[in-house]
């Protein structure tokens, strides 16, 4: 690819060291970008939800203001700090060495950046966000282009279709991918909050806690060439993703999708979550004290335990944009799922 480096990094989204009673919680913003940090201190057990964290959307930094800039294109700086050590120094000099040396080898790499597809003669870009596109965009969809031969101009793509889908669809957004972030489950644990603990417990328990704590720097330029390309189809009878990374043809299977997210085998037979008709308002009751089951599907009002996750899952394996003050289409039955006596579902199917 053309010059330039891009790399992001996954931040954490750290719920912090409140102790919280499940008395309901109003409040409504989501969690900014930055990194979040616990607070050492207690506080009063009627504190709001906003005060488990340090920052929410009312304040702004210059980096946030950046960030919704069109395709920003980052230096990377090396790699965080390394931990302390208590070998000695020498030890400690050599392992510096090491740092530096690996910084430098990071700092020589070039990593993709957003550019619009390589055209040739007149024809132009059929506009797939135009109005009545949608069936035509799930028709092509629909269709596995691997096998025929390949017609795209630009070589990260196989089709004609990807290539526009990735001009006129995906370059239109600004941002390109939802920023998710990552759960600092060490120092969660490290409140020894009981409720947060409960919330541990719960993560474990749905085979999730792993995957919300993972932790990769990403590219959107590799975002959008992946769901550019990417075709959900089957392999010998079996499910399968197949797609495209800077030219390269790639595919894997759903148990081989089950096994790198770090799944049991047991994950695939598990209920699908997206199989399901979406949960109605009637049946959140349950995650609302009395006196606030007519907010059920929004955020306003749900106990503690429930508006916490609803904020992890959110900002995790369950990333959306849009309204953050509704819970919406089947993030209230991800959300279910953590009420007492729930059955297990399939984490990959769901993501």
């Amino acid at each position: 690819m053309a010059g330039g480096r891009e790399r992001r990094t996954k931040r954490r989204f750290d719920i912090g060291g409140a102790n919280q009673d499940e008395s309901g919680s109003s409040g409504t913003n989501v969690i900014s970008g930055r990194e979040l940090r616990p607070r050492e201190r207690k506080r009063s057990a009627t504190a709001s939800i906003d005060d488990i964290v340090e920052e929410s959307e009312h304040t702004s930094s210059d980096e946030d203001n950046v960030e919704d800039s069109p395709y920003r294109v980052e230096q990377r700086t090396g790699k965080a700090p390394a931990e302390e050590s208590s070998s000695e120094e020498e030890e400690e000099t050599a392992g510096d060495d090491e740092v530096e040396k690996e910084k430098d080898r990071e700092e020589s790499l070039i990593y993709p950046i957003i550019q619009r597809p390589i055209r040739l003669g007149s024809r132009k870009c059929v506009d797939y966000y135009g109005k009545g596109m949608t069936r035509e965009v799930k028709r092509w969809r629909s269709i596995d282009p691997y096998p025929e031969a390949k017609n795209a101009v630009d070589p990260r793509f196989h089709t004609l279709f990807q290539q526009d889908f990735y001009e006129s669809v995906i370059l239109r957004d600004r941002k390109i991918a939802i920023e998710v972030q990552c759960v600092d489950w060490r120092s969660v644990e490290k409140t020894n909050d009981p409720l947060f603990q409960r919330i541990i417990d719960a993560c474990e328990s749905k085979h999730v806690k792993d995957l919300m704590g993972f932790q990769k720097d990403w590219n959107k330029e590799l975002i959008a060439q992946f769901y550019a390309t990417v075709h959900f189809g089957h392999l010998k009878n079996e499910r399968a993703i197949f797609w495209m990374t800077e030219g390269n043809y790639y595919r894997a299977t759903f148990a081989q999708f089950i096994r790198v997210l770090g799944l049991d085998r047991h994950d695939a037979n598990r209920p699908k979550i997206h199989n399901q008709v979406v949960l109605p308002n009637e049946d959140m009751k349950f995650m609302y004290p009395r006196s606030e089951t007519g907010n059920a599907g929004k955020v306003t009002g749900l106990y503690t335990f429930y508006s916490i996750l609803n904020r992890l899952l959110r900002n995790t394996i369950s990333q959306r944009g849009g309204n953050p003050s509704d819970i919406s289409l089947h993030a209230k039955n991800l959300l279910a799922c953590f009420g007492p006596n729930r059955d297990d579902f399939s984490v990959a199917d769901y993501i």
